[in-house]
C-alpha cells in the first residue's frame, strides 16, 4: 500500500496472464510476451489502453483482505458491466481449477460480492460457470 492508502500491484502480474489481451492476440491463460512475471510490464509506458484502464477488484476494494491479491489467492476478480446480466464479477481461475473459487473462504467473499448486487461467474479459460447463492457452480448461459 502507498502512503495515501492506495493499493499497488507489487509483484502481482496475474492480469498479464489470465485475461485475453486482444491488442497482442494474447489468449486467456498465457503470459503476455511483454510481461516479466513477478516484476511487471516491459512496455509499461507504451502498454495498450486496455491495460492502463484495468484494475482488478482487489485494487478497487481496499476492504478485501491482502490474501485476496490475485497472485496470493489464485483468483483474479474482474468487475465489469454486462449488457444482459448487469453488474458482474468474473472470477478467473487457473485452467481446470473451478474448485479454487469454491473454497469456503472464497465462496464467502463471492457471496458478499453477490450481496452487493453483482452476479458472479467463474471462468477457467475453458468454461464459464455461474456461482449460485448456495455456493454451487452451474453452467452459465453464453456470456
Amino acid at each position: 500500500m502507498t502512503d495515501d492508502g492506495n493499493r499497488v500491484c507489487g509483484s502481482c502480474t496475474i492480469c498479464c496472464k489470465v485475461p485475453a489481451i486482444p491488442e497482442f492476440d494474447k489468449p486467456c491463460h498465457r503470459w503476455c510476451t511483454h510481461c516479466e512475471p513477478g516484476r511487471g510490464c516491459s512496455i509499461y509506458a507504451e502498454r495498450p489502453q486496455r491495460c492502463r484502464d484495468f484494475l482488478c477488484l482487489w485494487m478497487q476494494w481496499p476492504a478485501l483482505d491482502d490474501k485476496l491479491r490475485p497472485d496470493r489467492s489464485g483468483v483474479l476478480l474482474m468487475p465489469r458491466p454486462h449488457p444482459l446480466h448487469g453488474r458482474i464479477v468474473m472470477a478467473m481461475v487457473a485452467k481446470g481449477d473451478h474448485a479454487r473459487a469454491q473454497r469456503r473462504h472464497m465462496v464467502e467473499i463471492l457471496k458478499g460480492i453477490q450481496a452487493d448486487g453483482f452476479k458472479v461467474f467463474v471462468n477457467d479459460g475453458t468454461t464459464t460457470k455461474q456461482l449460485m447463492r448456495d455456493g454451487s457452480l452451474v453452467p452459465a448461459a453464453a456470456l
